[in-house]
C-alpha cells in the first residue's frame, strides 16, 4: 500500500479516538472518575479524570464517527481505485471512542502508580497510551492492517505534540505536554 494510501486510512480510521481523547480537557466536570478512591495508597486515576469530561469525550468520538459515515460512501468512491479503504461502522467508532477513554485513564492510573504528579510529563506514555488501546479494543474485533497501526504509532506523538502546544496556547491546557 502506497504511503499516501495508508495516511489516509490512518487518519480515517483513528479521528474518533483522537477526538475522544482531545475533548475532556474542554469540558472538565467535577465528578471523578475514581470517586477519590485510591490504590496502593495512591489515587486510582486522580481529580483530572472526570466523569463529565469521560462521558463528553465518548460523545464526541461518536460525533466525528457519525460524520464521517455521511462522507463515507464519497471517500470510498474517491480512494477505492488506488487500493483498500477502511470503512467505518457505529461499532467500531464506539470501540474507537471507549479505547481512547480508556487508554487515557490507563495512562493516568501508571502516572498515579509511578509517584508522577498530574499535569507532569511521561514522554511516549501522554502521547501513546489512548492510542494503542483504542487500537487494541478495536483490533480485537475488527483487526486492521499492520501498516496503518505503525503509522498511527508513528504520527500520534506528533499530532499529540502540537495539540497540546495549541490547547496551551490558547489557555485550555496548563502545560505544553
Amino acid at each position: 500500500m502506497d504511503l499516501w494510501l495508508i495516511a489516509v486510512n490512518a487518519f480515517w480510521l483513528i479521528a474518533p479516538a483522537y477526538g475522544s481523547n482531545a475533548f475532556p480537557p474542554l469540558v472538565g466536570g467535577k465528578r471523578s472518575v475514581d470517586f477519590g478512591r485510591t490504590f496502593r495508597g495512591k489515587r486510582i486515576f486522580g481529580d483530572g479524570k472526570t466523569i463529565e469530561g469521560s462521558l463528553a469525550g465518548i460523545l464526541f468520538g461518536l460525533l466525528i464517527g457519525s460524520i464521517q459515515l455521511l462522507f463515507q460512501p464519497a471517500l470510498s468512491a474517491l480512494i477505492s481505485p488506488y487500493g483498500p479503504f477502511i470503512f467505518l461502522t457505529l461499532p467500531l467508532v464506539l470501540l474507537l471512542s471507549m479505547g481512547a477513554i480508556a487508554g487515557d485513564m490507563l495512562g493516568s492510573f501508571i502516572k498515579r502508580q509511578l509517584c508522577i504528579e498530574r499535569g507532569k510529563p511521561a514522554p511516549l506514555l501522554d502521547q501513546l497510551d489512548f492510542i494503542v488501546v483504542s487500537i487494541l479494543f478495536t483490533y480485537l474485533f475488527f483487526g486492521m492492517a499492520l501498516e496503518v497501526i505503525v503509522f498511527i504509532i508513528i504520527v500520534t506523538p506528533v499530532i499529540h505534540y502540537v495539540a497540546n502546544i495549541i490547547g496551551f496556547v490558547l489557555r485550555i491546557k496548563k502545560h505544553p505536554w
